[in-house]
């Protein structure tokens, strides 16, 4: 799981210097299917900072988990492990 989330979060983008970034926290939840696919449409939630920084910074990270799958290292025997995935994005860590 530790290898999937660094995976995402090496896709995801923050522009330097966009005002409140640090202050938000998000949150995506997806599905994926056996082979390590997106079921549906991934979710994302923000906490903190400006509605505009929220939008930019979930927007970017629900590209970063689709621009990540498929996510084919995953061990089919643990499906029922990491079938339904949460990940959170703290962009304070990044800048």
């Amino acid at each position: 799981m530790d290898a999937l989330r660094g995976a995402i979060q090496n896709n995801w983008l923050i522009t330097p210097g966009m005002a409140d970034a640090q202050d938000v926290r998000i949150q995506v939840r997806f599905q994926l299917d056996q082979d390590g696919n997106l079921v549906g449409n991934p979710e994302a939630t923000a906490t903190g900072g400006s509605e505009t920084a929220q939008r930019v910074l979930m927007s970017g990270a629900v590209r970063a988990v689709r621009k990540s799958a498929p996510f084919t290292n995953l061990p089919r025997d643990k499906f029922d492990a990491w079938s339904e995935v949460i990940v959170n994005f703290d962009p304070s860590e990044l800048m």
